[in-house]
């Protein structure tokens, strides 16, 4: 039973690690607006405080804050592989 909690936490972290970078892209090349950012950004953030992951609840604050105080996103997601991201999820083990 352990075992499938531990691999359903690594599922959701590659889960959020991928919103966030595609948020961030879709950002950086004006897809999105940076409220709806801040939005969907806020949404990986309850993700992860229902996880109780305080590692990536840090990251996707400094992130919004990073946004909200920038008015230019031109090489938003360089900075963000740079500056916030931490070490790679490990792989999900096939069972």
């Amino acid at each position: 039973m352990r075992n499938k909690y531990n691999n359903f936490r690594v599922q959701i972290k590659w889960f959020m690690n991928e919103e966030i970078e595609t948020t961030i892209k879709n950002l950086e090349i004006g897809l999105i607006s940076r409220d709806q950012a801040i939005g969907s950004l806020n949404t990986v953030f309850r993700i992860a405080s229902n996880i109780e992951d305080s590692n990536y609840m840090g990251r996707i604050c400094r992130v919004i804050s990073y946004i909200r105080s920038s008015s230019n996103y031109f090489r938003l997601f360089k900075t963000y592989q740079n500056s916030f991201k931490e070490e790679e999820i490990p792989q999900v083990k096939e069972m």
